[in-house]
């Protein structure tokens, strides 16, 4: 009978411990990704606007964990997506934490823009033609950098 109580408390308090180690794992990985903020890689200029940094997401994974999860960006940061193919590539906004703007780009021109879009939003946010590349921005951006369709757009050197 004892020895079954000691082997009882030992499987509880093992259980409890593993339960322990998930939930402060995820707290911690939780509290890492939202701290992080973006890791800018290189700088884009859309015609006469102010240069941005950006990290640039080019594998299927980065795109998509785009810009879910951070607090915010600062005004003069967006992350860029780059496509292996012109498409108009569906953006949602899962996990998002603040409102975006989203410039669709096609080659080296804007080729559309839609702004203020909702972080609740639930639909899916895509260009009205077929794009290679899309600069998710904070909400305002395109707008106080007068950014417009047919710009053109220059991926500077890297940082």
């Amino acid at each position: 009978m004892k020895k079954e109580r000691k082997r009882i408390d030992f499987k509880m308090g093992l259980a409890a411990a593993v339960v322990l180690f998930f939930v402060v794992s995820a707290f911690c990985f939780l509290i890492l990704h939202r701290s992080a903020g973006l890791k800018p890689e290189a700088e884009i200029v859309i015609g006469d606007s102010f240069p941005m940094a950006v990290e640039i997401a080019r594998t299927g994974e980065e795109r998509y964990k785009g810009l879910s999860g951070l607090d915010e960006i600062k005004f003069d940061q967006g992350k860029l997506f780059i496509h292996q193919s012109k498409a108009k590539h569906p953006y949602v906004m899962r996990g998002m934490l603040f409102d975006l703007d989203f410039v669709f780009i096609d080659g080296s021109e804007v080729a559309d823009i839609q702004e203020g879009v909702s972080k609740d939003y639930e639909g899916q946010i895509s260009g009205e033609v077929e794009y290679d590349k899309v600069l998710e921005l904070r909400k305002g951006t395109v707008e106080s950098a007068g950014i417009e369709k047919g710009e053109k757009v220059d991926l500077l050197k890297a940082l």
